[in-house]
């Protein structure tokens, strides 16, 4: 497959796995923390038994970086981080 950009692929398996992955940890509990974060800053908007969970903080995050690269001026930085997020995802799902 020609076509695909294996050294974007690359670089966001690297920051995953490497630097952010040594600063953060894993992205499970990271994750989890971040979903426990939101969840209290939006609880005006949430029903009470609503909590956001690890696997929709990559979602969103992955998102917002879609949404930068398709309203501001494209940057590779975008697709490598929302191709991370997508791998933190796979990580979240995979370690439940």
């Amino acid at each position: 497959m020609d076509y695909i950009d294996k050294t974007l692929l690359e670089e966001a398996a690297s920051l995953v796995e490497g630097d952010r992955g040594a600063h953060y940890g894993p992205p499970t509990a990271d994750f989890d923390a971040i979903g426990l974060a939101w969840s209290a800053v939006l609880s005006p908007l949430l029903r009470d038994d609503v909590l956001i969970d690890g696997e929709h903080v990559a979602l969103c995050m992955a998102a917002l970086k879609l949404v930068r690269q398709s309203v501001g001026k494209p940057a590779r930085d975008n697709l490598c981080d929302a191709i991370g997020y997508l791998l933190c995802l796979d990580h979240v799902e995979r370690s439940r």
